[in-house]
């Protein structure tokens, strides 16, 4: 099976309507940064009753890896399915800030 690389940019879409889906009536701000070495999400709302908690175990599974801070070192995924097809994501972190709190 042919692995299907997805941008940054593309991520950030994907995460936006996957949060629209899974937290109606919340509004996220879902920005993508790019950079040397690497690339990342920042994710931002504004809700007293939405743990940031629950918001990652939406958004990990959109991330390249995990980091390892046992042996700091970054493992990525090669086995992540998206809509019955094998894909490659590209944002190395996710980040999900409450400015509610």
């Amino acid at each position: 099976m042919k692995t299907r690389y997805i941008t940054t940019t593309e991520t950030a879409k994907i995460i936006r309507k996957t949060l629209k889906s899974e937290f109606p009536g919340i509004k996220f701000s879902v920005r993508s940064r790019k950079y040397a070495g690497g690339s990342s999400i920042n994710i931002s709302y504004n809700d007293i009753n939405l743990n940031s908690r629950e918001v990652d175990k939406v958004t990990d599974k959109f991330s390249a890896g995990d980091f390892d801070g046992m042996t700091d070192s970054y493992n990525y995924r090669n086995d992540a399915i998206y809509e019955g097809e094998k894909v490659s994501f590209s944002p190395q972190f996710i980040f999900a800030s409450n400015y509610a709190v």
